[in-house]
């Protein structure tokens, strides 16, 4: 299969601009599209941030609502807010059937800036026009690229989550690439996990990653996973201070936490805004500044991301277990990382989340999780991530090597290669989430 799913973010490396601020975004086509469900405010203006060309809408949301404290913004709203504050361009599909919207879709993409982040409610609808867009346009347009063919549909569907094989959207790929498809059928669940959390990523049944969840967000996991394990650096470890830095709106990544005096004193963030001009209505109507200074609901204080703010607000509001497992402080992709948490990571109740800043800590711990629990071999886990979009290399595929290829004592000692997540483990999947 063709990987054309890239997810926005590898190791710190943004496909974008940026990393960390749009790690929710999916990666259809790195640099040129990407896929969400609806936006917040704090979407948007992080889109912004991160340099996207502009914005599609799949449907008219002539009503608002909300995630705790974070407001999803009315289309109308979403359109007058880009227009004002952002040099992005707001489109609007809506009226039509999967076709007129494809067209639509089709000719805004030749016009328009890229990247575009294209959005529907749940982000399974846009990512499925997207797959459309790829299938189509090769055969009207021989110099398109990238190529694709009508089962690369359904297996990028498989490896995102989605579930796109049912009749009527088989018969519709087959419609447009003019074949005849064999593509075994699944039957729908009632609600899918994007339907709860549309930004988490499965990795196998009833184990997901994430980058970081706002504190306003993490109400939407209660009763349906039952574990929760943070990937990001402690606040201390050893007695030296380790915050990791914290996203703020209109204000440069990767900066250093505590470099020149220390990320959020007044002077490095203003001689570190994206935009110096920007309007101070950008961050929040009432703001006495154009950047953010503190970002509470990514549990940030006045130094950065705070992994203590964020065990007590879990630990004390939600049922679900909250574990703690560093990666990159003390222990970078070493043996050492799997000996200090594999018994953490190898015995968490699922369904559980592992998260991290991006995601790129996240999938390391739980693909090779995956391998462990199923005898499987580097090989094997190396291919399950690339096939999700994360080509592991390095000191992480050494360690895949250490720990998997050292202890397969039975099957194939190379492992499999194919695709881990087959059309049984798919349907699953969808209701891998507790109901």
């Amino acid at each position: 299969m063709r990987v054309l799913v890239v997810l926005c973010f590898f190791m710190g490396i943004s496909l974008v601009q940026g990393g960390a601020k749009t790690w929710w975004a999916k990666s259809i086509v790195p640099g040129e599209l990407y896929t969400a469900g609806q936006l917040t405010w704090t979407q948007l203006k992080q889109a912004a941030d991160e340099g996207f060309g502009g914005v599609i809408s799949l449907g008219n949301f002539i009503y608002g609502s909300s995630i705790g404290s974070d407001v999803i913004p009315r289309t109308a709203a979403a359109k007058r807010f880009v227009g004002s504050f952002t040099e992005m361009f707001y489109d609007v599909i809506d009226g039509g059937d999967v076709i007129d919207s494809l067209e639509r879709f089709t000719y805004l993409m030749r016009i328009r800036p890229q990247p575009v982040l294209f959005h529907c409610k749940y982000s399974d609808q846009s990512t499925f026009i997207s797959l459309l867009y790829l299938l189509k346009n090769p055969l009207v347009n021989s110099t398109f690229q990238p190529v694709t063919n009508p089962e690369d549909v359904f297996s990028i569907g498989d490896n995102l989550g989605y579930f796109y094989r049912r009749p009527e959207l088989i018969e519709l790929v087959s419609r447009i690439a003019n074949v005849s498809l064999g593509v075994a059928e699944q039957p729908a669940p009632d609600h899918p996990w994007y339907q709860t959390m549309w930004c988490l990523r499965p990795v196998v049944p009833g184990i997901f990653i994430s980058g970081q969840i706002r504190s306003n967000q993490i109400y939407l996991l209660e009763g349906k996973i039952r574990s929760f394990i943070n990937a990001r650096r402690a606040a201390t470890t050893n007695g030296k201070s380790t915050q990791e830095e914290v996203t703020l709106l209109n204000i440069r990544e990767g900066t250093g936490t505590y470099a020149e005096g220390g990320r959020q004193t007044e002077t490095r963030l203003r001689n570190t805004r994206l935009n110096v001009s920007q309007a101070n209505d950008f961050i929040a109507e009432d703001s006495d500044v154009n950047y953010q200074r503190v970002n509470e609901l990514e549990y940030g204080d006045h130094i950065g991301y705070n992994e203590s703010i964020a065990r007590s607000h879990i630990t004390r509001n939600y049922a679900f277990e909250y574990l703690h497992t560093p990666v990159g402080s003390p222990y970078g992709y070493e043996m050492k990382l799997w000996e200090a948490h594999n018994d953490v990571w190898l015995n968490a109740k699922m369904p559980v989340v592992f998260q991290c800043r991006t995601t790129s800590r996240a999938v390391v711990a739980a693909v090779l999780t995956v391998a462990y629990q199923r005898h499987q071999s580097s090989a094997w886990a190396l291919n399950l991530a690339k096939d999700m979009g994360y080509p592991l290399s390095g000191s992480v595929a050494t360690l895949y090597q250490q720990v998997l290829d050292n202890r397969m004592d039975s099957g194939d000692p190379n492992g499999s290669t194919t695709n881990v997540l087959s059309i049984v483990s798919i349907a699953i999947m969808f209701m891998s989430f507790i109901v």
